[in-house]
């Protein structure tokens, strides 16, 4: 008797697995994946599913477009609870993309949105009219649109990363200030004065402050200048001290005293975003690049990984033969550059580092204490160095760098000289990985099937799955729309399945 009951219990669940969910069932998974609760039944799109009116898909998708962007980057239903819970999951979804979301410096979070990497991914989900390229291409800083419930607070008040010590006596606690000095307050410490443009301390206005609770959308930052940037910077060197100019130092100190924006962008959408590059770069603050010996290995190596699903190295040894300056260099004085399997990862990481040559961060003057000459909050940016014709030192030269990587479906190998870091991003754009890294992603979410990109598929369920992501990134990258890329998730038979990882009607 047990026997037969688990031989009927296994075709059950066989015919299960074959079978497919009903529309309305259809309707209901990707309610759920994208509110966060079950549909109610008195929901008009849940009625017209149940009357066959509309299919499953259908509905899904007319769910996900109620969370879309008017033309002012803002939900066209700000006060609807569900909107707002599908931008939500969608945001939390694209945070995740990112292997670093914090900075090491939290009052940094008071003027610049720590969700940002997350946010271009969000912004070309739901924004309108915005392609998905924007997250390679895009040329400003960005940072979300919220709204929070509190009463009689500004945005200062209601945040809760920094606050004045109650024995800093400024006159006005409620406003957000940076590198404040003594001898920039009166003579009373009761008040900010401006003496000297080198001691004038940031002010910044509430409005610019970064907005606080529930988001209902994106938009791009202004600046956000610091008149006199404290910080200063080193250079270390492991050899060559005359390397760097004494003149040439100081003049970029002077360049960088005279303004910095904190909120500067450096192109490339997500890599040259404040964000990105601070919660990814792996030079200690102040340092500058100075090449193989002093480079932002772990910056490059997040850009392949996080925004083209690589696992590093993609390069093949064929790849990286050869005498020249990205590939095998026997005679090299770095030892890495002498061995094919380090080469298949420097020759990535190090040769788009080049790009990135002329950024480094540094922290802003003004500690907290009133024991010592400073008062104020002391924050981090991301800045540039000028490009001097002739330059002998390497933070100084025109950025140029090499973005070399084979492509994670077709194998395509990819080698491009850049100078900029618009340039790679317009590249990545023609490519095909940021395309397929995403398709894998939401396909993903939404299926629950994981699909390895970077191989060959093992069997024919796995294949099946790894034909319709290939598919996806390539009306991906046609379409440029997320919304249609849904759509077909939507429609797909992965989706549809009683069993996800059942190949049923594929």
């Amino acid at each position: 008797m047990q026997l037969l009951l688990m031989g009927i219990i296994f075709l059950l669940a066989n015919q299960a697995q074959a079978q497919s969910l009903t529309e309305l069932e259809i309707y209901k998974r990707c309610y759920i994946r994208m509110v966060n609760s079950v549909p109610l039944t008195t929901d008009a799109l849940y009625k017209s599913v149940q009357a066959g009116t509309k299919n499953g898909a259908t509905a899904c998708i007319e769910l996900f477009d109620s969370a879309r962007f008017g033309t002012n980057g803002i939900l066209q239903k700000p006060t609807s609870k569900e909107a707002k819970s599908i931008l939500k999951t969608f945001n939390d979804l694209h945070r995740t993309w990112f292997q670093s979301r914090v900075t090491p410096e939290r009052t940094a979070s008071v003027v610049i949105d720590m969700e940002e990497p997350a946010l271009f991914f969000t912004r070309a989900a739901f924004g309108a009219n915005v392609n998905f390229k924007t997250i390679v291409t895009g040329n400003k800083g960005l940072a979300g649109v919220r709204v929070r419930t509190e009463n009689g607070l500004n945005k200062f008040q209601a945040q809760r990363i920094f606050a004045y010590p109650s024995n800093v006596a400024i006159a006005n606690a409620q406003e957000f200030i940076i590198a404040v000095r003594n001898n920039s307050l009166n003579a009373a410490g009761t008040a900010v004065v401006a003496t000297t443009p080198s001691h004038a301390p940031l002010v910044t206005k509430d409005s610019d402050l970064v907005d606080i609770g529930e988001l209902v959308g994106v938009k791009e930052t202004t600046p956000l200048v610091l008149n006199s940037f404290y910080g200063g910077f080193s250079i270390r060197l492991p050899s060559d001290t005359t390397k760097i100019s004494p003149d040439r130092l100081n003049a970029a100190k002077t360049l960088l005293s005279e303004g910095v924006d904190f909120r500067q962008h450096f192109g490339g959408g997500i890599m040259g975003s404040q964000t990105f590059l601070y919660a990814n770069a792996n030079l200690n603050f102040t340092d500058v690049p100075d090449g193989y010996d002093l480079i932002n290995r772990r910056l490059t190596s997040r850009v392949f990984e996080d925004l083209l699903c690589h696992q590093l190295p993609s390069l093949t040894a064929g790849m990286v033969k050869g005498e020249t300056e990205e590939f095998i260099r026997k005679k090299s004085v770095h030892t890495f550059q002498t061995a094919t399997s380090c080469m298949q990862c420097h020759s990535s990481i190090d040769g788009l580092g080049f790009a990135f040559r002329n950024v480094f961060i540094a922290p802003s003057g003004g500690l907290l204490r009133t024991d010592s000459q400073e008062v104020g909050a002391r924050i981090i940016a991301v800045m540039k160095l000028p490009i001097v014709p002739d330059a002998k030192e390497f933070a100084f030269q025109a950025p140029t760098g090499t973005l070399h990587y084979r492509e994670n479906i077709t194998g395509l190998q990819r080698k491009s000289t850049v100078t900029s870091l618009a340039q790679a991003g317009s590249l990545l754009a023609e490519h095909n990985d940021i395309y397929s890294c995403a398709a894998k992603r939401y396909y993903y979410f939404f299926t629950g099937v994981n699909v390895d990109i970077t191989r060959a598929p093992a069997n024919s369920l796995d294949q099946s799955h790894y034909n319709k992501v290939k598919a996806l990134g390539e009306s991906l990258k046609k379409s440029q729309s997320v919304r249609s890329l849904l759509f077909e998730i939507f429609k797909s038979d992965a989706f549809k399945s009683w069993n996800y990882r059942s190949k049923g009607d594929l």
